[in-house]
Order: structure tokens, then sequence, then C-alpha cells
């Protein structure tokens, strides 16, 4: 079985056009073939420092790749169909942008978090095709305070790759690598890999398949906000109006009052 003698972290300009012809061909060298579920094919190399396995990803998603690439870009809708997720958020700590996510774990196990980076790039090949490039790496960040009874993870990284097939869909490819500590048992980490990735790219599929409506669905809220503020300022400028109104008619009447008061004491004064 192929070794791996250290993990390797993200690097900051990786070859893209090598990462992009994954797709076309798969470089599987030093990688044993795992398991092949839901039309997606693993292979694994093993990483000697960690005990744990480094992953190639080969899949088809039905989306075109302009949707699968927002849909992996968009924290805030992940967070509406992605069950695993406790929290995910992105911030910005000393100029830089942090996400922060939070990953459930199965009782009785610890949930597990990470503090990544990511990029995001559109491409074209050498071959004139367009790819979709999204990289993810582990990014230490102590002002993100660890929770009490959720594991940090430390070593975490992704390159994923997107490019369009014949039938308006997508072939994808994915290197894949985190050392989730604390101790798991080798039956959830086979879950994971066998079942777990592959079943992930079809609720993925799913959410793409969604995306556009989601969307709508936002712009109509916002939409509505606008015409609910809209209202709001006219019912409250309503509101000054109708209370000036009183004002000056209180204003008014007491005018007339005092008008009436005067004529009252000139008539009196005449008799």
């Amino acid at each position: 079985m192929a070794k791996l003698e250290k993990y390797q972290p993200l690097i900051e300009e990786p070859d893209f056009d090598a990462l992009a012809n994954e797709i076309d061909k798969p470089n599987t060298k030093d990688f044993d073939f795992f398991v092949e579920s839901y039309g997606t094919k693993i292979f694994r190399q093993y990483v000697e420092v960690s005990g744990l396995y480094k992953y190639k990803i080969y899949g088809h998603l039905d989306v075109q790749p302009e949707i699968c690439s927002q849909v992996y870009m968009d924290l805030e809708y992940r967070r509406t169909w992605d069950t695993y997720v406790k929290e995910l958020s992105e911030r910005e700590i000393d100029g830089e942008k942090i996400i922060y996510w939070q990953v459930n774990f199965p009782w009785p196990m610890s949930n597990r978090d990470y503090t990544y980076v990511r990029r995001y790039k559109e491409m074209k090949t050498k071959k004139g095709e367009k790819a979709w490039i999204i990289l993810a790496s582990g990014r230490p960040c102590q002002a993100i305070k660890e929770t009490s009874g959720v594991i940090r993870v430390t070593q975490y990284m992704s390159h994923s790759v997107m490019k369009r097939d014949s039938k308006g869909g997508s072939r994808a490819y994915m290197l894949y690598y985190d050392n989730p500590g604390g101790s798991l048992p080798t039956w959830l980490i086979n879950w994971g890999a066998k079942t777990g990735v592959p079943q992930f790219l079809v609720t993925m599929q799913n959410a793409c398949r969604g995306y556009l409506e989601y969307k709508a669905s936002l712009k109509h809220q916002e939409k509505q906000q606008e015409i609910n503020s809209l209202q709001q300022e006219q019912l409250e400028e309503g509101n000054v109006n109708l209370e000036e109104n009183e004002d000056k008619k209180r204003e008014a009447e007491e005018t007339n009052d005092d008008e009436q008061n005067e004529d009252n004491k000139e008539t009196t004064q005449e008799t």
C-alpha cells in the first residue's frame, strides 16, 4: 500500500491546470481504489503520520457547475440543507476572512469544529475548457475560541473542481483530507468515506436543484421587507401629519376661544 510520509497543507498557488485535468485524466498514482457508490468512485492514500487517509473522489452532478459552485460557496444556504451543520459562518479577523464550521457527530461522540480559509477561482484550461475550482485549508485562529465539549480540527484541506459535461450537468473531482482528532471508531471512519461522502453529493445535488427557487424566495422576502418598510414610513409620516393637523386644530380652537373672549370683554365694556 502506498504511503505518504507527511501531510501536505494547501499551498498558495497550486497547479490549477493539473487540478482541472484530474477530471479528464484521473491521476491515482500512489492511491488505492476504495469504493464506488452512487456513481462516485473513491480512491485513498495512507497518511503514515496520522494513520488516516487522503481521498480522491470522482463523481457527477446533474446540475450545471455555475449553480453547483454557487451552492458550494453559499454558507447561508448550506445551513438550510446540510443537517450535519451545527454552526457555519464567515468572519473577518485581522483583514482575513475565516470560516467557522461546527459539524454534528452522532451521540455519544463530540462534535468537531474547523477554522479555515478558502479560495474560489473560475478559469480556462489550456484546452479552452472552463473549470470552477474551490480550495479550502485549515487555518488556526485564536480569535475564535474553542468550545467546551467540541474538538477543534487543525488538519483539514480540500480541492474541489467542476466542469461541464455534455448533458448540462457537472463532472466533479475532490481531493480531501482531515484529521478529526480524538478516538473515532473504525466503522464511523469507513462509513464516512464509503457512504457519507457519496450521500453528501446526492444531498448537495438536490440542494443545487432548489437553489434558484431559494434565491428567488430571498429576493421576494427582500422586496416584501422593502414594501413593509415603506408602508411603515408612510404610516409614521401619516401619524406625524395627523398629529400636526391635531396641533393646528387645537391652536385654531384656542385662537378662536381667545378671540371670542376678547369679543365678550368688548361687549361687556360697551354695555
